[in-house]
């Protein structure tokens, strides 16, 4: 029966050649399982280890001070009603103004919620509407902008019937043309982030008629999934 010894010896050879390879794979499969359910996890948790994460980024608001600054979100501040929000129109004691949208549900608009306070806390630019804060509380989940006195631009494109607006000349609708276009080139260039739901509700105009592009809650990313933005994040 020594013929096995051959093959017992190759076998144990082959195995041991093999096997720092298998158990590096496996290591660097666990690792990534790990890591893509760390945004999971985290929420599954609680909040406090996303708002730790989210502070990194952007100042962390209080609910308190967001009621007092909205009157208790009272419907006279109302701003806008969306598909996942309220906007209000919020005054803080230096008689600034900023916009705080209230989402409907923390469990229903977890990816929204991820997709602005990623995309908007993380990248800068003079045509993408500034985040400016956040709050997360048991289940509110707040998204506070600055506020842009010329409001949307669908707003200006389709008002009402004795609407005091001054219609929108030319040069005004170029300039707004060129800063929408140059936010997008700068997002898909730089960024490697895709709107998807571009048109002139997302699109705000502060007071110089500068446009801001808004509204990231449809949006992709080319690399990476919103979960590996998070996890970049994290392990920044």
């Amino acid at each position: 029966m020594v013929y096995y010894a051959p093959w017992t010896e190759f076998k144990k050879r082959r195995s041991n050649a093999i096997h720092p390879l298998m158990k590096k794979q496996n290591h660097q499969k666990n690792t990534r399982q790990e890591a893509e359910l760390l945004p999971l996890a985290m929420q599954e948790q609680g909040s406090k280890e996303l708002s730790r994460l989210l502070e990194r980024l952007i100042p962390r608001m209080s609910f308190k001070e967001l009621c007092k600054a909205t009157d208790y979100f009272s419907t006279d501040n109302v701003l806008g009603i969306g598909t996942t929000g309220i906007m209000y129109k919020a005054k803080v004691p230096n008689n600034c103004f900023l916009a705080v949208k209230r989402l409907y549900g923390a469990d229903e608009y977890k990816r929204e919620f991820l997709l602005e306070t990623m995309i908007l806390g993380r990248h800068r630019h003079r045509n993408i509407a500034p985040l400016v804060g956040f709050c997360i509380e048991k289940r509110e989940r707040i998204l506070v902008y600055k506020y842009m006195s010329n409001g949307r631009l669908s707003d200006w494109f389709h008002s009402d019937e004795g609407d005091q607006k001054i219609k929108l000349e030319w040069p005004e609708r170029i300039h707004i043309a060129l800063g929408i276009a140059r936010g997008l080139s700068w997002l898909h260039k730089r960024c490697k982030i895709f709107h998807l739901n571009l048109d002139s509700e997302c699109v705000l105009l502060d007071r110089y008629f500068e446009p801001k592009i808004s509204n990231f809650e449809k949006a992709k990313f080319l690399n990476h999934t919103v979960e590996d933005h998070v996890r970049m994040n994290v392990m920044n």
